[in-house]
């Protein structure tokens, strides 16, 4: 139960921080976001391990395991910039709810076919007792999640900040797609890399040289100094960190204790946690077409796994 609550509060946190982010997006590059927040996150992690005594642990840490970490966060970090970059692009709850189907049903997919977990599937294997069945109740959810992405992506009204919005745009779902594969490597490359450390101790580890790769990028580009200003920005970028430091934390801790399976289908609960949140903060107007494409993109999540 342990991982299964880290998950959804995982989903939560990084739906909050993705919210925060959206108004930043408009006028800042997802490098440049990408790296601010991370260096917070890095350091909420930091302190959350010294805290807890157990920083001292990464030493530990062998150095398959090391390498293991410290390689999927580089994968995954990759499809983050990509990920903020879409939030400038299109509507937030929908390039949210894109990204998060095809990445739960790659990931889903991936952990059968990869390591031959045919009975991960809890709604699957409650619905069926042999493979395959279980293949064709996968299949099924998949066509769902693909049905409900088409109903999101499609041309569609809907108001964002008095602009008006047709649905993701080819450029967006690029970047959803992109994001959606970085994020399913990263997810079981990171699912080897826990049986070597715990989720504090890794944390530790993974994020805050994620932050020290990618933060002198940023300062070369000149992104630092050019954005000294935007006070507004800067902080719904700190506060976005450390809710990411959080999701990751938790996220580590769902992998270390759950399935990658269990792991994906509450971790869908993200963009239904951003729709609402787009509707209450962002004052979004979700349309009848991306609320429906959001349920049936849910539904065929949940078969799936």
């Amino acid at each position: 139960m342990v991982g299964e609550l880290a998950a959804i509060g995982s989903a939560f946190c990084w739906a909050a921080s993705s919210v925060l982010l959206k108004a930043p997006s408009r006028r800042l590059r997802a490098f440049y976001i990408t790296a601010f927040r991370l260096v917070f996150t890095a350091l909420l992690v930091i302190a959350t391990a010294a805290i807890a005594g157990q920083l001292g642990d990464v030493i530990h840490i062998p150095l398959k395991g090391v390498l293991i970490l410290v390689v999927s966060g580089a994968i995954v970090i990759t499809g983050d910039i990509a990920f903020f970059r879409a939030f400038a692009t299109d509507d937030l709850s929908r390039v949210f709810t894109v990204t998060t189907g095809l990445y739960i049903l790659l990931s889903v997919v991936a952990s059968i076919v990869i390591a031959g977990d045919a009975n991960s599937g809890v709604v699957a294997g409650a619905l069926s007792s042999s493979p395959v069945s279980q293949w064709l109740v996968m299949v099924v959810g998949g066509v769902l999640v693909v049905l409900g992405i088409s109903f999101i992506s499609e041309p569609g009204r809907g108001k964002v900040g008095g602009i008006v919005r047709r649905g993701v745009s080819p450029v967006g779902l690029g970047l959803s797609a992109f994001t959606a594969v970085t994020w399913t490597v990263g997810l079981l490359a990171l699912n080897e890399g826990m049986k070597y450390a715990d989720p504090l101790p890794a944390a530790a580890l993974r994020l805050p040289v994620m932050a020290l790769v990618l933060a002198p990028f940023a300062v070369v580009t000149g992104d630092f100094a050019r954005y000294r200003t935007g006070g507004r920005d800067k902080l719904a970028l700190v506060v976005s960190g450390l809710l990411g430091g959080g999701s990751a934390m938790l996220f580590m801790t769902s992998v270390k204790y759950a399935a990658p399976g269990v792991v994906a289908i509450l971790s869908s609960a993200s963009p239904v946690f951003v729709l609402a949140m787009s509707a209450l903060l962002l004052k979004v107007r979700p349309t009848r077409r991306s609320l429906v494409g959001t349920a049936v993109c849910m539904a065929g999540i949940v078969l799936t796994v």
